[in-house]
């Protein structure tokens, strides 16, 4: 499956794209950001990999099966819209928008369009031994 990160920060690099790297079913075959470093970075995590400078440019690209938001949160629902648009399924990290109306449109779209929409939320925790718990 190739799949692309849309924004290559904290949660773009750390979280989803180390994840989803350790995969063997998977490639993160595109990365959007305009951010010289980043693209390095990507470049360098992922060998292969094509970087974007828009969403929509990946998306025209026909290059991702899979999309994952992680881009500000502001951006999320547009990015999630622009995936559902073109019946890319579509991974937002949380939240899913910045508001309740944005998150609403978002859920509706995609489920007209029955284009597969969830929300990525990493929760840690400590076990009863102290050890910390990561749940995906």
């Amino acid at each position: 499956m190739r799949v692309g990160i849309i924004g290559y920060g904290l949660a773009g690099r750390v979280f989803h794209g180390r994840l989803l790297g350790a995969v063997p079913e998977v490639t993160v075959a595109a990365v959007v950001t305009r951010d010289p470093g980043r693209r390095a970075e990507a470049v360098a995590d992922h060998p292969g990999v094509t970087c974007y400078d828009s969403t929509e440019a990946m998306l025209a690209a026909g290059a991702v099966d899979l999309a994952v938001v992680a881009s500000p949160t502001a951006a999320h629902a547009a990015a999630a819209l622009a995936c559902v648009a073109a019946r890319v399924p579509v991974v937002v990290d949380k939240p899913l928008a910045p508001d309740a109306e944005q998150a609403r449109m978002v859920v509706r779209r995609a489920a007209a369009e029955k284009v597969p929409l969830t929300a990525f939320q990493k929760a840690a925790r400590r076990s009863a031994t102290g050890r910390r718990v990561v749940t995906l």
